[in-house]
């Protein structure tokens, strides 16, 4: 099934035409003097990084790319040998790459061009953030597809507005048999000529046997008035000899003088022009000298300085390396199906089933769980190797980027299917708990039990609805308070444009001094989990476990916010613009008005929301806690039962407590790399603890590998 993603696959200022417009647009003679040569064989070069992509399949599409569209024209390519210049330069690449268009993360613009006439002409770049695929099952990017398209632009085709055709805006599968579409082999034909077969050769025309017969039939007088004509014709052509060499002799020495005229023009042009720059460097020097300390500390561009890492910062890492011992938060959960054959021959035989469906559906579960867990060390152990290099010799801007490009490849998805079985399976053994108590109170608990039931339903809703409600209040505020600081720089920038700067770089400062409080509110929702358990704590299991996923979100939403805040200061700090800023100024003002109502209307909301949780929350606590007042007052009946049940249950909880907690902290510490480079060691020791709970759950010993690459052994 073909699927479609709009993805922007920019070349240069270019306009979206029809593929039947191709021959109005691009066919001039002047755009023509622009194309490739089919004169030689063009050369090709890729350069990306060896250790996040297979060489042999990269270089694969890469060459299919380039056959797609040779198969079709007298083109011809081949890769560029060691040292040769390349006709066309591909590479990977990141964010600001120096040529003008920036890529802009994962999901946007996926890979760029430029037509033969730029100055960029032959550049084709891939960005390196997203998903890249050698499949054409819809899954990523393939990449031979996207360079199919973008060297289809550096060849000089225009986008297309057919679906079908490889040079559209809209990425779509297209199988290996069917490269390349009709519509794009008669673009590039109409640009290059078609593919000539060199062995066929035409046969004589019959009108041609027949014209000398004709000639042989001629008789003697048509002979002479032939040779007549021909002699007339020889001595016409030699005056017209005559007459086009007075010409030339004429257009040269025109041309001579002209030449001397260029050359004089051209002399004072350049030495305008070496004036104009001394005055430029002058002025450069004069701007440099003046400026002061802190205003050298603001960043005006996208390169990162050499982030330089000091000595207890490598020392905490050999100390968390060494000092690793077998994990075993996992074990309880990792045991789990000798716990459910030993409940097996405790349970009553009612019970039985229950628990055969259970043990069935964890060994599917801990399949997925060991293939992830394998997938997600291995790109890990990949990670802390890199950093360690890198936290030795210091990060520049494109490690960082390596290092980002790492943290994307990590892929933590099989937590959900953790999830999924933890909350089916709770729904088992709190069933199978609850008819265990009504064997032991009777009628007594009953009702108490339907009770807690149709509340619990009750509070999860309103959960649900209070952290909703939650969220709005957040982005609301998320986008007053920006528009408020922007009222105040403006108001700075007015008078003073450089103290405007100054005080943005403040606030930058300032608000990255605050991530790691909005970092520990997130592990705080987690770490709520550790608190004593009660006697029934199983039938408030879920009601907790909710509470604290909505805590945990609201927290993550609150730092993800303060991220991209940070993040849209320093673009707009080192893309100063007064206009621009003014400009986006009024478009903000206009609804802060608007988006201030709203919040107190939600704010008002969120309070009545909060009102009726607490009410019914309590109500739940005070149900439960007459139903162990019930328990305790019926004696020691089931007790070694519902001990066997409560001790499923706690495998179940720790195991997905533990792991679900590493997973989202190794994803907090990496989403900040680019905003705080300190924050790599606190993600290389949260990935260390990852990988030995991954050694201890698969029986692997990938953290003994890293010792010996490391030579921490």
């Amino acid at each position: 099934m073909q699927w479609f993603v709009f993805l922007f696959l920019c070349t240069l200022l270019l306009p979206l035409v029809r593929s039947n417009q191709i021959n109005e647009e691009i066919h001039s003679e002047g755009f023509k003097s622009k194309l490739w040569s089919t004169n030689r064989t063009l050369t090709w070069k890729l350069d990306y990084d060896h250790s996040l992509y297979d060489s042999r399949k990269t270089y694969q599409d890469i060459q299919q790319a380039f056959d797609d569209w040779a198969r079709y024209t007298e083109l011809t390519f081949r890769e560029a040998t060691e040292g040769e210049k390349a006709d066309f330069n591909l590479a990977f690449v990141s964010g600001d790459h120096s040529d003008g268009t920036p890529f802009d993360g994962p999901g946007e613009q996926v890979s760029h061009s430029f037509l033969p006439e730029n100055s960029y002409a032959g550049h084709i770049h891939f960005d390196s953030t997203e998903k890249w695929s050698h499949e054409y099952d819809g899954i990523g990017y393939n990449l031979r597809l996207v360079a199919a398209h973008e060297i289809g632009s550096s060849l000089g085709l225009l986008h297309s507005d057919d679906r079908d055709s490889i040079m559209s805006l809209f990425y779509q599968v297209i199988l290996p048999k069917e490269m390349l579409p009709q519509q794009d082999q008669d673009s590039i034909q109409a640009l290059y000529g078609k593919k000539k077969n060199p062995m066929t050769t035409a046969p004589p025309s019959r009108h041609v046997r027949s014209a000398k017969i004709k000639k042989s039939k001629t008789t003697k007088k048509q002979k002479q008035k032939v040779t007549k004509h021909k002699h007339k014709q020889k001595v016409t052509k030699h005056k017209q000899k005559q007459k086009v060499t007075k010409h030339k002799h004429k257009q040269k020495v025109t041309k001579h003088k002209q030449k001397q005229k260029q050359k004089v023009t051209k002399q004072k042009q350049k030495a305008t022009k070496q004036k104009k720059k001394q005055k430029a460097t002058n002025k450069r020097a004069t701007t440099e000298t003046q400026r002061t300390t802190t205003e050298k500390n603001i960043k005006m561009t996208d390169e990162r300085q050499m982030v330089t890492f000091n000595a207890s910062e490598q020392a905490r890492i050999v100390k968390a390396i060494k000092g690793l011992q077998s994990d075993g938060a996992l074990t309880e959960f990792k045991n789990l199906s000798e716990t459910i054959k030993l409940a097996t021959g405790m349970l009553p035989q009612k019970f039985i089933p229950v628990l055969q469906k259970l043990s069935a559906s964890y060994s599917i579960t801990t399949k997925t769980i060991k293939v992830g867990f394998a997938d997600s060390c291995a790109v890990l152990s990949k990670f802390v190797i890199k950093s360690w290099c890198i936290i030795q010799r210091g990060m520049n801007k494109e490690e960082e980027n390596a290092l980002m490009t790492l943290g994307n490849q990590l892929n933590t998805d099989f937590k959900n299917e953790l999830a999924k079985f933890v909350d089916l399976s709770r729904s088992d053994l709190v069933n199978i708990y609850s008819q265990l108590l009504l064997e032991t109170a009777g009628n007594k608990i009953e009702d108490l039990l339907k009770q807690k039931d149709a509340l619990e339903i009750d509070l999860l809703q309103r959960s649900e609805e209070l952290t909703n409600k939650s969220s709005q209040c957040g982005t609301i505020r998320g986008k007053i308070d920006p528009i408020k600081y922007q009222q105040q720089i403006y108001n700075i920038a007015i008078r003073d444009s450089k103290a405007a700067k100054l005080e943005m770089n403040e606030e930058i400062t300032r608000l990255k001094s605050q991530i790691s409080d909005y970092e520990q509110k997130v592990k705080q929702n987690r770490d709520t989990r550790r608190k004593e358990r009660g006697r029934f704590w199983i039938f408030s299991w879920k009601v907790q476990d909710v509470h604290i996923d909505n805590g945990e979100r609201i927290a993550r939403e609150n730092l993800n916010r303060l991220l991209d805040r940070i993040r849209v200061l320093e673009k707009r700090l080192n893309n100063w613009s007064s206009r621009s800023f003014t400009e986006q100024m009024k478009k903000a003002t206009t609804s802060l008005s608007r988006y201030e109502t709203m919040k107190i209307q939600l704010e008002k909301e969120h309070k009545n929301l909060k009102e009726l949780y607490e009410q019914t929350e309590q109500k739940f606590h005070v149900l439960i806690q007459q139903i162990d007042e019930i328990y305790r007052s019926t004696g020691t009946a089931n007790v070694k039962s519902i001990k066997t049940v409560n001790e499923l249950c706690f495998a179940l909880q720790t195991g997905s407590e533990s792991l679900i907690s590493a997973c989202n902290k190794i994803r907090t510490h990496l989403a900040r790399i680019d905003l705080d480079p300190n924050s790599l060691v606190d993600a290389v020791l949260d990935a260390l603890q990852l990988i030995n709970m991954g050694d201890e759950y698969n029986d692997s010993t990938k953290i003994k590998d890293i010792k010996r690459v490391l030579a921490l052994e």
